[in-house]
C-alpha cells in the first residue's frame, strides 16, 4: 500500500512546496521516519529541518485509544508497526514534548515559530 501511496503523496507535497510564499513552511508527514528510521531520499530534497512532536508510549496508547476507538493492543500494535521515538529523535533538528496541557503546547508552538521566522530571515 505504501509503494502505491507515497509516490503520489510526495509528488503532492512536492508541488504545494513550489507554491509556497510565506517565510517558512510546516509539512506534516506523520509517518517521515520508517520504521529502520530512515528517511525517503525523495523527502529529504524537500525538507530543511526536522521538528518531531512526540508524546510518551503510555499517553500514546491512550491517546490512540480515545481518538481513534481502538483497544489498546490494536493502539501497542500500531506503535510497533512505526519508528520509535527514540529513532525520530535521532533525526530530530527540533523536539516537541505534547505531553502536557493546551496551554503550555501552544507556548512551545509560539516559540517555535518565533525560531522558524529567524531562521527563515537568515537564509
Amino acid at each position: 500500500m505504501n509503494q502505491l501511496t507515497h509516490p503520489l503523496i510526495f509528488k503532492q507535497i512536492k508541488q504545494n512546496t513550489q507554491e509556497i510564499t510565506s517565510p517558512y513552511a510546516v509539512i506534516d508527514i506523520p509517518l517521515l521516519v520508517d520504521r529502520e528510521g530512515n528517511i525517503s531520499s525523495h523527502y529529504r530534497q524537500l525538507i530543511d529541518r526536522i521538528l518531531v512532536v512526540e508524546a510518551p508510549p503510555k499517553l500514546q496508547i491512550k491517546r490512540l485509544v480515545q481518538r481513534n476507538g481502538l483497544s489498546p493492543d490494536e493502539a501497542k500494535l500500531r506503535l510497533k508497526a512505526q519508528a520509535s521515538n527514540e529513532q525520530r529523535r535521532r533525526l530530530a533538528d527540533d523536539l516537541l514534548v505534547n505531553d502536557q496541557s493546551i496551554l503550555h503546547l501552544n507556548q512551545c508552538l509560539h516559540d517555535l515559530h518565533n525560531r522558524y521566522l529567524d531562521l527563515a530571515n537568515k537564509v
